[in-house]
């Protein structure tokens, strides 16, 4: 997801939809990544300015387009490798959680100090391997426990040290627990609403700088303008999988309403998203 398509453009139309910020102008600023490998650009832009006049759009608007496209290109590369980390941060982070919510249980339930502390101290760690029988189990889990803590920190994974550098010893449930939760959105759903953002922020200029151009056509535009860009390709669910890009770069012979529905639809759900989510 490297290949790059030259922009002429006036940045500052464009700079509130930029996904990487900056202090300084870079090389990304008047270039829009793309996933069309260099080969095709002169097929995919032939077909844009097709697709542009068809809609009777003006071709000056094309790169404003790609720059927006290309901006959230850049910014799914970027959490794919951030989604890559937090697969490798998961599973420790969620041990060194259940442990910590497990001793809060405990200290919770138990009557006195001195109850919890036999509770806690009754604790032990298995060795466990499907299909092998053993009854191998270590105690005194606090000072194994934190010692695995020390471990993750100084030789586990290099996301997962970076995350833990700031606390020596092992921090409290609150801040694990929005490290974990931290990680569960990047795996989950840092991807998962990729198109509907795409969509807003097209949307946002098409208000802005056509206001009224395309009265009730707009999200039969954005959906061309998004499918022959390839966005489809890189969102793996059901509504999508028909959404195939060729290298013939055709605008797509969907019937109207599917077109509109399906935009409708995310956007709808991207929009409940948000009011759920502040």
């Amino acid at each position: 997801m490297s290949e790059l398509i030259k922009l002429n453009i006036d940045l500052s139309r464009v700079s509130k939809y930029k996904k990487l910020s900056s202090d300084t102008e870079t090389f990304l600023d008047q270039n829009a990544v793309m996933i069309v490998p260099s080969l095709y650009h002169d097929q995919l832009l032939t077909s844009l300015n097709n697709l542009l006049k068809g809609y009777k759009v003006s071709g000056e608007h094309l790169d404003y387009f790609l720059f927006i496209v290309g901006q959230h290109f850049l910014l799914y590369q970027t959490i794919l490798e951030q989604k890559k980390d937090a697969l490798e941060s998961n599973e420790p982070l969620r041990f060194i959680e259940q442990y910590l919510i497990q001793t809060e249980f405990i200290n919770s339930k138990a009557k006195t100090k001195e109850l919890a502390n036999t509770k806690l101290n009754s604790r032990s760690i298995e060795l466990v391997y499907p299909g092998f029988k053993s009854d191998i189990r270590l105690h005194n889990t606090d000072l194994v426990v934190r010692g695995i803590y020390q471990l993750f920190k100084s030789q586990y994974t290099q996301p997962l040290k970076e995350l833990l550098r700031p606390y020596n010893d092992m921090p409290p449930l609150k801040i694990i627990s929005q490290l974990v939760k931290e990680n569960n959105y990047l795996i989950q759903y840092a991807t998962h609403y990729f198109i509907p953002e795409i969509v807003t922020d097209i949307l946002d200029y098409l208000n802005t700088h056509l206001s009224g151009q395309l009265v009730r056509k707009q999200y039969l535009f954005i959906f061309d303008l998004i499918f022959l860009c390839g966005v489809f390709t890189l969102e793996d669910d059901q509504d999508t999988q028909e959404y195939d890009l060729t290298t013939e770069f055709k605008i797509p012979f969907y019937p109207s309403t599917e077109k509109t529905g399906y935009v409708t639809k995310i956007l709808q759900r991207y929009r409940k998203y948000i009011r759920e989510n502040p």
